[in-house]
């Protein structure tokens, strides 16, 4: 279901609190930003695209930031991007 996109106001960890951060407004779909931890942080960024064709909103990518709050470097810094060639066609309605 959509309503586990966006995890509850208390998951995010001793320093976050609230996990959701924002929602970035594309031209052709949003982004959900959601951040946890203490200063081990985890940045994910939900993109969904909309089909006009079936009127449908669809997962596209989950990229996920690992990194340290101590670090001001990217050495440490871990990235992941998942897409829909690793994860399939997902509707919004399902990708909870």
């Amino acid at each position: 279901m959509a309503d586990k996109i966006v995890d509850c106001s208390n998951c995010g960890g001793a320093c976050v609190g609230d996990p959701f951060q924002t929602i970035l407004v594309k031209k052709a779909g949003f982004s959900i930003v959601s951040l946890f931890g203490a200063c081990d942080k985890t940045a994910i960024t939900k993109s969904f695209h909309f089909e006009v064709s079936n009127n449908t909103f669809y997962l596209d990518s989950i990229i996920t930031v690992d990194y340290n709050c101590h670090s001001v470097d990217t050495v440490n810094t871990k990235v992941e991007l998942k897409t829909i060639k690793d994860f399939g066609k997902i509707n919004f309605i399902k990708a909870g």
